[in-house]
């Protein structure tokens, strides 16, 4: 899907899809791309006339959402997967204890930092969940690096996007 083919999917679905999309690109889910749909947003947004504050806030929104999902799977697979593992594997659960550890010490930045590199942005609320780093904390940080991402790529598409695709 290119970003032309966004675009006219928003503007024959609207401003829900945004939300629907979003979410499922916190999933990771494959063919659901932040490098394409968050800009193609910010595009669609500023042709449509749509309200880009409302846009933001879905997709933030969605992101945290998306977030909360993959953090309950560490959190149960911790339980149902890791415990087994580190009681299988000494040396191994000895070294994911210590990272456990460190993750929840450093748990805000590690958090923030991992949203803002992409892949890590979806895959660090897994370890986040295994190593039960506390909602608030989670959700502060994962709120602050899923406003910038978002922020920056929809920005990115709402100033610069038309001039990308000879708009």
């Amino acid at each position: 899907m290119d970003a032309r083919q966004i675009l006219q999917f928003l503007d024959e679905q609207g401003m829900a899809v945004v939300f629907v999309v979003v979410f499922l690109e916190y999933l990771n889910l494959p063919g659901f791309p932040a490098g394409i749909i968050l800009p193609a947003t910010g595009v669609w947004v500023a042709y449509s006339g749509q309200n880009f504050m409302l846009a933001f806030g879905l997709s933030i929104l969605a992101g945290l959402l998306g977030s909360i999902v993959l953090y309950a799977i560490g959190y149960i697979g911790e339980d149902l997967l890791l415990v087994k593992l580190k009681a299988k594997r000494p040396a191994l659960g000895a070294r994911l204890d210590r990272f456990e550890r460190r993750l929840h010490d450093n748990a805000f930045w590690a958090v923030l930092a991992g949203k803002l590199i992409p892949v890590l942005r979806t895959l660090i609320c897994f370890p986040a969940g295994a190593a039960k780093v506390g909602m608030k904390i989670y959700l502060a940080a994962s709120a602050a690096g899923v406003a910038l991402w978002n922020g920056i790529l929809m920005a990115a598409g709402y100033f610069m996007g038309g001039q990308v695709l000879g708009l």
